[in-house]
């Protein structure tokens, strides 16, 4: 039994991101944008599986509006939870300090997902301000100059000022 690849995509997309935007679809905000997003991406699916499509071009027009639209509601659910897609599911950067780490993985992984080097520097600062009083002082200070250093940006002294920017 060959199955279309829009109906496995779509079965993905939605074990992705059903529970992760409950109550988005109501929001106010880039939130609400991230729903519509994702909807949009389901129905793309939907008419691809039931248009038997076989043209290349199209297909790789419609692939790429989807890996587009899935890294910008990925980068709103990130930007609104603090949760990162690794693999099968999403990280909370709070789950990662059980160990009481803030790893370089999760760094490396925000960096990755987001469109601008500049907002997952903002970002993952802003965390690791927000955590400063629950990691060691080494750790703290290694993990602000990694994140300097994987974003391509340098400066700061890790004050409170740096993270306003």
């Amino acid at each position: 039994m060959e199955r279309n690849k829009y109906e496995l995509q779509r079965g993905v997309l939605a074990r992705k991101y059903t529970t992760i935007l409950q109550g988005f679809e109501e929001a106010k905000d880039d939130r609400r944008i991230a729903w519509n997003c994702y909807q949009q991406i389901i129905a793309a699916c939907e008419a691809m599986r039931d248009s038997g499509m076989d043209n290349n071009f199209i297909c790789c027009a419609v692939n790429k509006s989807i890996r587009e639209q899935e890294s910008e509601i990925d980068e709103i659910i990130t930007r609104f939870t603090g949760k990162v897609y690794k693999g099968v599911r999403w990280l909370d950067v709070r789950e990662e300090l059980k160990c009481d780490r803030f790893t370089c993985g999760y760094v490396d992984c925000v960096i990755s997902m987001m469109v601008s080097k500049g907002a997952a520097r903002r970002f993952l600062r802003e965390q690791l301000y927000d955590m400063r009083n629950e990691l060691t002082k080494e750790h703290y200070l290694s993990m602000y100059e990694y994140i300097d250093k994987a974003t391509g940006q340098g400066g700061g002294d890790g004050t409170e000022d740096d993270y306003s920017s």
